[in-house]
């Protein structure tokens, strides 16, 4: 298969670090929507709209734009009216209070004659607004396809309209789970809608300052992926070899890859942990047995980065079975799969930030993972407090697939965690 990204057409605006994951998805270049992979996909699109929205069911209709999104949510207000005399829409922009509702009730015929109210929302809007419309079958559509996304909501409208991206308008409803792609609508757009709201939820900064070391880096992956490359030792430290030109540039010669194992791991077992110990808060410091269960492991993929001799990054991953005490692992669908990958810790010295290290360490474990036949990789990122992590995982086409509150147990305004998920594998 022949696989050229400037034939996704991926959206000119955006986050273009994060955007860049919608080439690792099959059903981008295929357009195919019925694939296990990308139902799998839209849940995990559909569990995010759930959370940031409040509402236990949701309704997916992509349309090719905002016009369309709030064209087709009117339509459906007005098909569905209870009362077939209305037939005037009343608006709400920019500001309101709940007193209007109180100087509109006291014209009658004025609410008689009312199909929808569309709102353009703001922040603070309290769900008691609502509750004279939605008593009198008035349903309330948010027009959201210019702030993105207002969680701070009580109560979920009848419907609200998304365009995370020029070329995508999603309606939202809160009636049932349902999927409906409209004709001349792109998967691929679909998918970058997805990295685009994360981008947006997260407040994931586009950090790309060389889109040709983003393309070159994405396409070398494809080129695993896309063909079945018989592995070998030489086969795995070309491909790293070429990461390392691509990431590092003209400091390769700075920086050295070592591959841990049990042989060598006694040797850097101190330098690890202070590493971590200076890296990251107490709770969220990965145990050195977990470090020493993984490169036991027949299955390990980890490494240590050395710029002039001195440890300033390490990454380490092996099956996911082998972390069954791992809080909120066991009830992971890929559990027992045992081509399915697990990242324990991917740390880079915070003196060394913005260098491209983190890229660097993932994708080399996610070349290496593709090379020995592994289909998935997986792991955890802290909500709103590893960006710049869950950034270089959206850029591997990871989506999120689970939520788990108050993972941690500190003093951290941020204690969730979300779970990924990587297919590396078609």
């Amino acid at each position: 298969m022949m696989l050229e990204i400037s034939k996704l057409q991926l959206p000119q605006s955006g986050n273009s670090s994060v955007l860049i994951g919608v080439a690792h998805h099959l059903a981008a270049w295929t357009n195919n929507d019925k694939t296990l992979e990308f139902k799998q996909f839209l849940q995990g699109y559909r569990t995010f709209l759930q959370r940031k929205l409040n509402c236990e069911k949701v309704g997916l209709i992509f349309c090719n734009s905002a016009y369309q999104a709030n064209h087709l949510a009117l339509t459906t207000c007005y098909k569905k009216r209870k009362k077939r005399c209305a037939s005037k829409l009343l608006v709400f922009s920019h500001s309101f209070t709940t007193n209007d509702f109180e100087v509109i009730r006291s014209a009658p015929q004025v609410l008689t004659d009312i199909f929808a109210v569309l709102v353009d929302p703001i922040l603070g809007i309290k769900s008691d607004f609502f509750k004279p419309y939605i008593k009198l079958g008035i349903p309330i559509l948010f027009d959201q396809t210019e702030v993105g996304f207002n969680d701070s909501n009580e109560t979920f409208p009848t419907i609200i309209t998304l365009s995370p991206h020029p070329k995508l308008g999603i309606v939202v409803t809160n009636t049932k789970n349902s999927y409906k792609r409209l004709s001349k609508v792109k998967v691929a757009s679909i998918l970058s809608g997805y990295y685009q709201s994360i981008a947006i939820d997260q407040g994931l900064v586009d950090r790309t300052l060389d889109f040709d070391t983003l393309i070159k880096s994405t396409k070398l992956l494809l080129e695993i992926k896309a063909k079945k490359i018989k592995n070998s030792l030489a086969k795995e430290r070309s491909y790293l070899n070429r990461l390392q030109e691509i990431f590092l540039k003209d400091e390769t010669s700075d920086y050295e890859l070592k591959y841990l194992d049990r042989v060598n791991f006694e040797t850097y077992k101190k330098e690890i942990t202070k590493l971590e110990e200076i890296s990251y808060e107490k709770a969220r410091q990965t145990p050195i047995h977990e470090f020493e269960v993984t490169v036991k492991s027949d299955s390990s993929i980890s490494y240590l980065l050395f710029y002039k001799n001195e440890l300033v990054g390490m990454i380490f991953a092996s099956r996911i079975k082998n972390y069954p005490l791992e809080k909120g692992l066991k009830a992971d669908p890929f559990f027992n799969d045992p081509k399915t990958l697990y990242v324990v810790d991917c740390t880079v010295s915070a003196k060394l930030k913005g260098k491209n290290l983190g890229k660097l360490l993932k994708y080399s474990v996610t070349a290496v993972a593709q090379l020995r036949g592994f289909k998935r990789i997986e792991g955890r990122i802290r909500d709103q407090l590893a960006k710049n992590m869950l950034s270089i995982n959206l850029s591997l086409g990871s989506y999120c697939y689970r939520y788990y509150k108050d993972f941690y147990s500190d003093n951290e305004k941020y204690r969730d965690v979300l779970f990924y998920t990587t297919l590396i594998r078609w």
